[in-house]
């Protein structure tokens, strides 16, 4: 008979509805504000001072749920739902007393019972304008990523001119409007004064490939190739290769006079390529912070380009900026060099050593955090630093590696250490160093560069800026046999610096540095405030719906309200079991969801009307209304789909966040409306007489 469903189609309507309600549940239990502590020297949690906590917070009357200590290293101190307040105070009480020996950073955990966790039942997750996070501007130094690119350009065109056998007398960098480098190749004279000054392009100069001519103010990049009386007659060769390679992406000069003792040939990148170049800086960037909150596990971050040099990052739930410093703001250069064989053998503190480095030398710091009294560790730690002589070339750099993860060291004594892969290039420099220096040392250093405050005398901010290079030693070990694309960095000294570092090397450098221009901390309350109003709103739009359903249709009005009903709970669980993100635009997108759901019902419910006009009997009605409609619900859901899912693909911020809810949405309805509906209209008109309908 027609209007019946075989039992599979039943058992699975069910199924789906069940799943969808359970996943959907934990989200009625919302997080808590919470408080975690850890140790700087990586010490395990104890008992009495899970205890002393808890004697302080009642000392300063700040009320709190419960302390546990989690995973023996970190202590975790939980709030009531809507009690941020608390929150704030016993972070500010515990930071006053243990901020020097602990980090302190405020989260918001789920209260979801335990027995639903083991089911991986958690909560949707809210993005920053509905439960507060962290927002931080960086700006992407530009000048210094181009200031890198004449230095790669620099090296790769002399070792091009070697092989086009041109001698020259001298090369040069033009970056900006500074001096130019005199960082010359093996052959240049070391006391040529050449500078790059304003009249480097006066009227002396003659354009080659146009008739244009930069400006002084301009920045400039680029390469400047001298050529003296003893190699004058390289000059005419030099100035034909040039044209013939490099037109397309440089403004070509040469000095005008033929008479004078020195000859000069210019290669000015133009503004289109300096423009190009810069924008694929910032596109890289944005890709390797993107990686590294993958990485991080930081949910659903917010990383986009805002102007042509800042990039915009948010973490929703976040409540620890020192987390953006640590994963984003770090430009992350790893190096390896040799140990100069007048280093001293181990841990010598900089107070008692002196170090003088040759030329070809320089001295770099290893750094480790300390207790100030290791007999009293409640007066805090310190900053020790350890001066090692390291040799000025590089065996390898993170360029190099492949791939990088965090463990424990295969020695005798296991030590947390960071396995480390290289390509094939820095597996071959690699075992070319250590093969010929067995026994010797070799460190490895990470560099980062910042930019600070500059203060005046009086300690007050001037309102400029000054870049700060910081190269830390982060491991000093012997070589104890060849090694080439894989090997160990061990005593890292704790798990999460092991981690940390692993992250760091796995989603690559920064293409250039950037630097900390905006950053605040979204409290929850505003939070709060929008899921309230966002709440609202979905509520009024529901119950008018509901109401017009039910007074308009009767019984099947009645239906399309369960049907509707089990809709927004099969969605929420949904976002729930992907772990998508929940913004306000996303609470439009659940809105539109529920006209669309109302909808697909009307159309239904019309048809069946019609059919009964016609003549039709109530159960070939209902069969010929849910069967001629299907097409009609299809094209308009589809069609609005494939506008979601283009959207979703190209979009960010707040209009992926409506796509999503908006693409997830149409496919719960049409499952709702479609076979949801038809499973409660089978089970009670199907498979009898029916006179009349209540429709």
């Amino acid at each position: 008979m027609i209007n019946q469903y075989p039992a599979w189609k039943y058992v699975l309507v069910v199924c789906v509805m069940a799943i969808g309600i359970f996943y959907a549940f934990p989200n009625l239990y919302g997080k808590k504000p919470t408080v975690v502590m850890k140790s700087k020297l990586e010490e395990p949690m104890t008992e009495v001072f899970q205890i002393s906590i808890e004697t302080l917070l009642k000392k300063k009357n700040i009320p709190y749920q419960y302390a546990e200590i989690v995973g023996e290293k970190r202590l975790f101190i939980y709030f009531d739902a809507n009690d941020v307040g608390s929150q704030l105070s016993a972070s500010s009480a515990i930071k006053e007393i243990h901020s020097t020996r602990y980090t302190i950073a405020q989260n918001l955990v789920p209260d979801t019972p335990d027995w639903m966790s083991s089911f991986n039942a958690k909560p949707m997750q809210l993005g920053l304008d509905l439960q507060g996070g962290v927002h931080a501007v960086y700006e992407t130094d530009l000048n210094d990523a181009m200031k890198n690119f004449v230095n790669q350009f620099h090296k790769r065109f002399g070792k091009e001119l070697k092989e086009k056998r041109i001698r020259k007398s001298g090369l040069f960098k033009i970056i900006s409007a500074a001096k130019a480098s005199s960082n010359t190749s093996s052959d240049d004279s070391q006391n040529d004064k050449h500078k790059n000054s304003e009249d480097d392009f006066s009227d002396r100069y003659v354009a080659l490939n146009t008739s244009e001519k930069y400006q002084l103010n301009e920045n400039k990049y680029g390469i400047r190739i001298k050529f003296s009386k003893r190699n004058k007659k390289n000059f005419p060769k030099a100035k034909e290769y040039l044209q013939l390679k490099y037109s397309e992406d440089y403004y070509l000069y040469e000095i005008a006079d033929p008479d004078a003792e020195d000859m000069y040939l210019t290669m000015l990148l133009k503004p289109a390529v300096i423009d190009k170049e810069k924008a694929s800086v910032v596109e890289k960037n944005i890709a390797v912070l993107r990686r590294r909150a993958d990485e991080s596990g930081v949910s659903e971050p917010v990383i986009r380009q805002y102007g042509k040099a800042r990039i915009v990052i948010e973490l929703p739930g976040v409540q620890n900026p020192e987390m953006i410093k640590e994963i984003f703001g770090k430009q992350a250069i790893l190096e390896a060099h040799g140990v100069s064989d007048n280093s001293p053998k181990g841990d010598i503190p900089e107070s008692e050593i002196t170090l003088t480095p040759e030329p070809n030398e320089v001295v770099y710091f290893k750094e480790k955090v300390l207790p100030v009294d290791p007999d009293d560790k409640s007066k805090g730690v310190k900053v020790v630093r350890y001066p090692k002589l390291l040799k000025k070339p590089v065996v390898w750099s993170g360029v190099s590696v492949k791939d990088a993860k965090a463990g424990f060291s295969s020695g005798k004594s296991a030590s947390h250490a960071v396995h480390i892969k290289l390509d094939d290039t820095g597996g071959e420099q690699n075992s070319k160093y250590t093969t010929a220096h067995v026994k010797k040392n070799i460190a490895i250093i990470f560099i980062n560069k910042e930019r600070v405050k500059v203060k005046d005398k009086d300690g007050k901010f001037t309102g400029k800026y000054k870049i700060t290079k910081k190269v830390t030693v982060i491991n000093n070990a012997t070589i104890q046999e060849p090694l080439y694309k894989s090997f160990e960095i061990n005593n890292m000294g704790s798990s999460s610096n092991a981690r940390q570092l692993a992250i760091l090397l796995r989603s690559g450098a920064l293409a250039a540095p950037i630097y900390n221009v905006e950053e605040r901390i979204v409290g929850p309350s505003v939070g709060k405030e929008n899921v309230e109003r966002g709440m609202f709103a979905i509520i009024i739009g529901f119950s008018l719906v509901l109401l017009f359903m039910l007074v308009y249709y009767r019984m099947f009005g009645f239906i399309a309200n369960v049907a509707l009903i089990f809709n927004m709970m099969l969605l929420i669980g949904l976002l729930s079991i992907l772990q998508a993100t929940l913004t306000l635009p996303g609470i439009a997108g659940i809105v539109l969801t529920v006209g669309m759901a109302v909808d697909a019902n009307v159309l239904i419910f019309e048809r069946i009307r019609e059919e009964l006009r016609l003549g039709n009997s109530t159960q070939a009605s209902i069969h010929a209304g849910y069967e001629k409609a299907l097409v009609t619900i299809a094209d308009a859901n589809i069609t609005t789909l494939i506008a979601a899912v283009v959207l979703l693909g190209i979009g960010s911020g707040p209009v992926r966040g409506f796509a999503v809810t908006l693409s997830l949405g149409i496919l719960t309805s049409m499952f709702t409306a479609i076979m949801g509906t038809r499973a409660l209209v089978n089970m009670m008109y199907g498979g009898r007489k029916v006179k009349e309908l209540s429709l």
